[in-house]
C-alpha cells in the first residue's frame, strides 16, 4: 500500500472523518440522563451522581450491589419505607399542552430477597413504583406474583392494578425470581406507547396511554419501593436508579445491559460506536 505524505495525513483523516460520518450518520440520541443514583456513599446513600439527592423514608441501610464491589440500598418491608426520587424533567408530551411528565424512562436495578408472602401462590403484589405522588392511593407499577409459578412476579398492570389485562394496561410476561438481580426499564411516551424490559429483553408492550394521567405519568417526585398497604410492600435492595428524560428505544435499552452495567447517556452509545468504526477504519 501507497504511503501517506506527512504533508497530506491531515487532509486524509479529514476525509476518513468525513467519509465515516456519511456511512455511519450520528442520529441525535433520543433522551438525556437527568438523574442517577448509584448508593456507592455509605456514608450518605441519598447522594445524587447526576441530579438532586433522594429523600430516605423509613429504615434504609447500606449494602452490597450486584458485583459486591459496588453499593446499593436495603430498603425495609413496610409503608414507612420507601424512596422518594426527584423528576427534573417538568412537562412534556408529544402534542397539546401537558402539565406532567408524560415522556421518560426510568432504570432500576434491583433484587426482592424474599416476596412479603413467602411461598404462597396467593397472587399477591409488590409495590414498585408510585407516579402520582400522592401518598394515599395504590402504587401504579407493581409486581404480582402469578398462579402456580413458586416465588414470582410477573411486571405487570400498569398502569392499573388488578388480575391479567384491565382497562388501560396489559400484563407483561417477565419474570422475576426472589433473590435475583434485574434491571427493570420502563420506557415511556404516554399517549404514545409504553415498553417494559427485564435485563435488556422486551417484557411488555403497552398502548397509548391517557396524557397526565396520574397513574400513568410522573409527578414532581416519583416513589420507588412504595404502596399504601402493608401486604402489598417487599424489602427490596437496589443498586441503581436512573431517570431520562425521553423514552430509550429497544437498541438504546439493550445497549444498557442487565444489572450492574454501566449506565451511560444514549450519545456516549452512539459516540463509541463511531470511534470503534474510524479505528477499525484506520487499522486496515
Amino acid at each position: 500500500m501507497e504511503s501517506i505524505p506527512p504533508t497530506n495525513q491531515g487532509l486524509f483523516m479529514k476525509t476518513l472523518l468525513l467519509s465515516s460520518l456519511i456511512l455511519c450518520p450520528i442520529i441525535a440520541p433520543a433522551a438525556t440522563l437527568v438523574g442517577l443514583w448509584e448508593f456507592n456513599n455509605s456514608s450518605n446513600l441519598a447522594q445524587a451522581t447526576i441530579g438532586s439527592a433522594l429523600t430516605l423514608n423509613g429504615t434504609t441501610t447500606s449494602t452490597t450491589g450486584v458485583t459486591g464491589s459496588d453499593g446499593a440500598i436495603d430498603v425495609a418491608t413496610g409503608i414507612a419505607s420507601w424512596i422518594s426520587v426527584p423528576n427534573p424533567i417538568g412537562a412534556n408530551g408529544a402534542s397539546g399542552t401537558p402539565t406532567r411528565t408524560n415522556q421518560f424512562t426510568i432504570v432500576l436495578d434491583f433484587q426482592i430477597p424474599d416476596f412479603k408472602d413467602g411461598g404462597a401462590d396467593n397472587g399477591a403484589f409488590t409495590g414498585i413504583f408510585d407516579f402520582s405522588n400522592e401518598g394515599t392511593a395504590d402504587a401504579d407499577y407493581f409486581i404480582r406474583k402469578q398462579v402456580n409459578v413458586p416465588e414470582l412476579g410477573v411486571s405487570t398492570q400498569w398502569p392499573y392494578v388488578g388480575a391479567g389485562s384491565t382497562v388501560g394496561g396489559d400484563g407483561t410476561a417477565g419474570t422475576v425470581l426472589a433473590g435475583t438481580w434485574y434491571r427493570l426499564v420502563l420506557a415511556a411516551d404516554v399517549g404514545v406507547g409504553r415498553s417494559v424490559y427485564l435485563n435488556g429483553n422486551l417484557v411488555g408492550s403497552h398502548g397509548a396511554g391517557t396524557r397526565d394521567s396520574v397513574r400513568q405519568s410522573i409527578d414532581t417526585a416519583l416513589r420507588v419501593m412504595w404502596d399504601n398497604t402493608e401486604v402489598e410492600n417487599s424489602r427490596a435492595i437496589i443498586s441503581n436508579i436512573a431517570l431520562f428524560d425521553d423514552r430509550l428505544d429497544a437498541t438504546e435499552v439493550a445497549a444498557l445491559g442487565v444489572a450492574g452495567a454501566a449506565i451511560p447517556e444514549p450519545s456516549a452509545l452512539v459516540l463509541a460506536g463511531l470511534g470503534g468504526l474510524l479505528l477499525a477504519r484506520r487499522r486496515r
